[in-house]
């Protein structure tokens, strides 16, 4: 049996538990993850007050966390701009997949081998061709700045300003410290930002 949102919320139920959680110190702050076309669910959590941090994706290839979905742009859930949902309840937010499953990396387009600890690549063939082809159109982002793919990204995800935290995936020093250097580097100009909202219209085609 599947719960839904009036099971967490009845008497009795999952919020009250957390509720009891946090007064008996057990807790000192409680979260939830977002998993997509559920953006009526996560607003009626977040209005409970009892929360202090979401959990959602929010990349290059799918904005609609940070904002709706870009009219023309195909995605598989719709996140339904739960960041600004929570930063206006004043809940952080801590972006977790910022590249894509690794798609968002400059090794990944070059078909490089996957690092031994990252972990197996879970897309269907033709999700995995999507996003390579959609990541291929995205390099500009890199070329303009100076930045490899996966610094664009976390890049973009930095911009936001309902983004509180960015829960990096890495396999490697190496990998951990070309993430790291993306935070000091400046926002996207407008004219990049401008040609990655053509490509969101456009579908990334």
């Amino acid at each position: 049996t599947q719960l839904g949102i009036e099971d967490d919320l009845r008497p009795r139920g999952a919020i009250e538990g957390v509720e009891r959680l946090v007064r008996a110190g057990k807790v000192r702050h409680a979260g939830f993850i977002c998993r997509g076309n559920d953006g009526a669910e996560v607003r009626r959590l977040l209005d409970t007050g009892v929360f202090r941090l979401i959990n959602v994706p929010y990349t290059l290839l799918n904005p609609s966390a940070g904002q709706r979905v870009p009219p023309g742009l195909a995605v598989e859930r719709d996140y339904g701009d739960v960041i600004s949902a929570a930063r206006a309840a004043g809940v952080g937010a801590a972006i977790y997949s910022p590249l894509a499953g690794g798609a968002l990396t400059d090794d990944a387009l070059t078909g490089a081998t996957r690092h031994p600890l990252a972990r197996p690549d879970r897309a269907s063939a033709e999700k995995a061709m999507r996003q390579r082809e959609a990541a291929t159109r995205l390099r500009f982002l890199g070329e303009a700045t100076g930045l490899t793919l996966a610094q664009a990204a976390i890049r973009f995800v930095l911009m936001h300003a309902g983004v509180t935290t960015v829960l990096g995936g890495f396999s490697s020093v190496e990998q951990m410290e070309e993430i790291v250097a993306a935070a000091d580097a400046p926002p996207f100009e407008p004219a990049m930002m401008a040609g990655l909202e053509a490509l969101w219209r456009a579908n990334f085609a």
